[in-house]
């Protein structure tokens, strides 16, 4: 008990002192909400060090900017996105994921991605919206649906959602996907296996009849097991040695994550296999050649590959948490790999201009552009309301921690000092994450 309020203590002071060894150790130790005590310090005659901040704006926004212009198109495809919650590019391999892999080198896969956060909520949020997760209460207040929603539900799309997790925690149900009709929120199964397996069971019973629907389809399929790492024994096999769950409280920095990793991908296997039933099933109902497939995931998975004793997600904004697989499908496409940087963001403007006939320039209702689109993106905006980051060139990290103070870093989360921000694009940057607030 003791050593708890010691640990509290000294959490409260070294925030307000602004103590790096110190902050940083809240982000290291999953699940602890330390205490601080800024307003009592400061009545009590302390002064706190000055520091550089990042502020998001706040306040009424107006979303989209301009309202849509449309047009109908000659036709509108199927859309079907599969997402792998905490997907590793590390595990994007022949080996661990053959059925995603193969599919991925006679279509489009995109080697230089990012998303838009490290922790689902926020990411899911901005891939939707195509904005950054800033504007979370402030749309869940004014009751704001994606566009990307409203446009297929104007277009009669038959929207048909298959969640592993539950959408209600996070809130997806209230915040993101509230209009969407007839909404599934919950999958049954005692374990996260059993739902993983039930969402794609029930997508590939559902197929035919939506095949012979004279609507197009717009399905999400988010699978768990990879966020959540547990399998028993006779399927752990592939990859040994592997754990059967993930023993959290065995990692540390000295940790030798071979077997929690082989867990990971034996995860990742089960899942590659799930995903190949489906795809081919849309093989033999000859839906391929009218149907948009997008595979990827929410954000990635740490397995402290930068020797800083960081595990999961949700913790800083590397490539590790941040980077990873993208692969795309659409009728007419041939097999290449785009090699440029893009992003979550870039999903929706692609689909709506390229497929659902609207005219509006991106910065309309989005700060994303389009797939194909080799540059243009300037600095990559990732994470959420409190803690949000900006990646430079040379995949520096700009970060604005929880706690208001700004850190600076290399790719490998080493500390950079004296660095000199450009103001010009810092301004650029701001502006654009800012661009729906009023008066921006």
């Amino acid at each position: 008990m003791l050593s708890t309020i010691g640990a509290h203590l000294t959490y409260a002071y070294g925030s307000f002192v602004a103590t790096p060894s110190i902050v940083k150790s809240a982000r290291l130790i999953p699940y602890l909400y330390p205490l601080t005590a800024r307003n009592l310090m400061i009545k009590l005659g302390a002064t706190p060090p000055p520091t550089t901040t990042i502020n998001a704006a706040s306040g009424d926004v107006t979303y989209p900017y301009q309202a849509l212009q449309t047009h109908t198109p000659d036709s509108v495809p199927n859309i079907l996105m599969i997402f792998i919650d905490a997907w590793s590019r590390r595990s994007f391999t022949p080996e661990c994921m053959p059925n995603i892999y193969n599919y991925a080198q006679n279509n489009t896969l995109y080697t230089n991605h990012r998303t838009c956060s490290n922790g689902t909520r926020s990411s899911i949020f901005s891939t939707f919206f195509s904005v950054p997760d800033i504007y979370w209460k402030d749309f869940q207040t004014q009751h704001i649906s994606p566009l990307f929603i409203e446009r297929m539900l104007q277009l009669n799309y038959d929207m048909r959602f298959y969640p592993s997790a539950s959408l209600n925690n996070p809130p997806f149900s209230e915040v993101v996907f509230f209009n969407v009709p007839n909404l599934r929120t919950e999958t049954e199964g005692s374990s996260v296996r059993e739902r993983d397996t039930r969402i794609a069971t029930d997508f590939i019973t559902d197929l035919p009849q939506m095949a012979q629907n004279k609507q197009p389809f717009f399905s999400f399929l988010f699978f768990d097991l990879a966020h959540s790492p547990e399998l028993p024994e006779e399927l752990t096999q592939t990859f040994q040695p592997s754990w059967t769950f993930a023993n959290y409280s065995a990692l540390n920095n000295n940790t030798d994550p071979t077997p929690y990793f082989n867990l990971y991908r034996n995860c990742c296997h089960y899942i590659d296999n799930l995903v190949g039933q489906i795809l081919q099933k849309i093989e033999q109902l000859n839906l391929a050649d009218n149907t948009i497939i997008i595979i990827s995931g929410d954000h990635a998975q740490e397995f402290n590959e930068n020797h800083k004793n960081f595990w999961g997600h949700n913790s800083n904004f590397s490539q590790w948490q941040t980077s990873v697989p993208f692969i795309m499908h659409t009728p007419t496409d041939t097999a290449h790999i785009v090699q440029h940087r893009t992003t979550h963001y870039d999903i929706v403007p692609t689909l709506m201009n390229q497929y659902l006939g609207v005219d509006n320039q991106f910065s309309d209702y989005s700060i994303g552009t389009l797939l194909d689109t080799t540059d243009g993106r300037g600095w990559h905006i990732v994470g959420s309301e409190l803690n949000f980051a900006f990646i430079i060139e040379g995949d520096t990290i700009l970060e604005k921690t929880a706690e208001g103070s700004v850190q600076i870093t290399d790719p490998a989360l080493n500390d950079i000092t004296n660095f000199a921000i450009d103001p010009i694009k810092f301004k650029q940057t701001t502006d654009k994450m800012n661009h729906f607030y009023n008066g921006h």
